[in-house]
């Protein structure tokens, strides 16, 4: 499923939502996501600009989304956020920009009350 978004030539919003609804039914699937997600964030320098958008949009719609609890242990990838590589960077960047912009304020509470 993630696979298939990255190639995607424009983002589709329709793959985090199902993600999203499967990991709802069955909660392990959410953490198969995650480490997928992680095997693909291993692969984007090798990516061009539109494969490292459709992914930072999947997971930030992934993790926005209120059925998946707004968990922000994807970004465990990232040990250091200050010194990372540029095409990191532009998948963080990205990320950020999708989540603050989709995600309800209930969910970012959520998040920001996890960060505590």
């Amino acid at each position: 499923m993630i696979q298939t978004c990255i190639l995607e030539p424009t983002f589709n919003p329709y793959y985090p939502l199902v993600a999203a609804k499967i990991a709802n039914i069955n909660p392990k699937f959410k953490s198969k996501v995650q480490f997928t997600i992680w095997d693909q964030i291993k692969l984007l320098e090798s990516y061009d600009a539109r494969k490292t958008s459709n992914l930072a949009k999947f997971t930030a719609r992934f993790v926005g989304n209120s059925l998946t609890d707004g968990s922000l242990t994807i970004l465990k990838y990232f040990p250091d956020l200050i010194n990372v590589h540029p095409y990191e960077a532009m998948f963080l960047m990205i990320f950020f920009t999708e989540l603050l912009s989709v995600a309800k304020k209930q969910t970012l509470a959520q998040m920001s009350s996890k960060l505590k």
